[in-house]
């Protein structure tokens, strides 16, 4: 084969790349933009891919993965007699803990997700197996560094488990351990991964004397950090069909308290602005207003605490 024939495979290759969770059906536009080649050259590719059965072409134009890449996946997955062992083990970790447990290993100076069992509850953090990501600051990605590239770690000789929280996804932790072979050389790493917030799991919340908004700090500026910790904000955008919504709507323990005191008037505002908020959402907290004595302060906080606690866990 000349170098224009492997540059053609190559290509072709890559195009099949372009289909990832989210993206399972591209059109001829999309999958030009994605793979950075001429509208030409990707109709052609496809063409000859869509012969092969390794893609589709639906009534409406576009492409979607074809039955010949299940075959050969197939074929894959049988060559890995590991998975027998591995997978049960991974299933029955995923039980015990309610998170998603998962097998990477190093491919091609990344990560990649070999077998993977999810979470059964409604909230879980789901990769695909065969999903490959860069080697990060992650636990799963300090393992394979350490461990299988020899790389010396920031803090130096690392106890196990790794942990790390927010290191790929902000809402996310992992925990990672090395599973060693013969000779003690790295074949995998086992990681748990999950959820930093469980709704599911603490169905409520007491809040007193809160600030919502982010913009009394920050005057107008707005990045992802400051929006993800602006309720308001973020709760105005939060879509119905958002896994957390009915969580949030079921949750018996929500509670707001503000006073009407001293320094009290902009966190009033800001309660009262938060409540409106849920509730055009179908989202129902308990508002509880204190008298114009109660003040911003440690006094009345204390109070208000062991009230909300005896009110929703009764009394010692």
């Amino acid at each position: 084969m000349g170098n224009e024939g492997v540059v053609a495979v190559e290509k072709a290759l890559a195009l099949l790349d372009c289909f990832r969770p989210g993206d399972e059906s591209l059109t001829l536009t999309a999958l030009a933009q994605l793979s950075g080649y001429h509208k030409t050259t990707v109709y052609r590719l496809m063409n000859s891919l869509e012969r092969m059965n390794y893609v589709v072409r639906h009534d409406d134009g576009n492409y979607a993965l074809g039955p010949r890449l299940l075959y050969l996946g197939k074929l894959y997955e049988q060559s890995f007699h590991l998975s027998r062992v591995v997978q049960p083990e991974l299933q029955a970790l995923s039980l015990a803990s309610q998170e998603s447990a998962s097998w990477y290993v190093l491919e091609g100076g990344q990560r990649l997700c070999l077998f993977r069992a999810e979470a059964s509850h409604g909230l879980r953090h789901s990769n695909l197996p065969g999903t490959q990501f860069p080697l990060d600051d992650s636990a799963i990605s300090q393992v394979l560094r350490h461990w299988g590239l020899n790389e010396r770690l920031p803090d130096g000789e690392p106890a196990v488990p790794l942990y790390t929280a927010g290191a790929r996804d902000p809402h996310t932790a992992a925990f990672a351990m090395p599973v060693f072979g013969v000779h003690d050389k790295l074949i995998a790493v086992l990681a748990l991964t999950g959820f930093l917030r469980r709704p599911d799991l603490y169905n409520g919340t007491i809040a007193l004397s809160g600030l919502y908004q982010a913009d009394m700090f920050f005057k107008g500026y707005m990045d992802d950090l400051v929006y993800r910790n602006s309720p308001c904000d973020y709760m105005r955008n939060f879509p119905d069909n958002h896994p957390y919504k009915e969580l949030y709507a079921k949750a018996d323990k929500f509670i707001m308290c503000c006073g009407q005191g001293q320094w009290e008037e902009e966190l009033l505002r800001s309660t009262l602005q938060l409540r409106d908020i849920l509730e055009s959402k179908d989202i129902h907290p308990i508002v509880d207003i204190w008298g114009q004595d109660v003040s911003h302060d440690w006094y009345w906080w204390e109070k208000q605490w062991v009230y909300f606690l005896e009110m929703t866990l009764g009394k010692a």
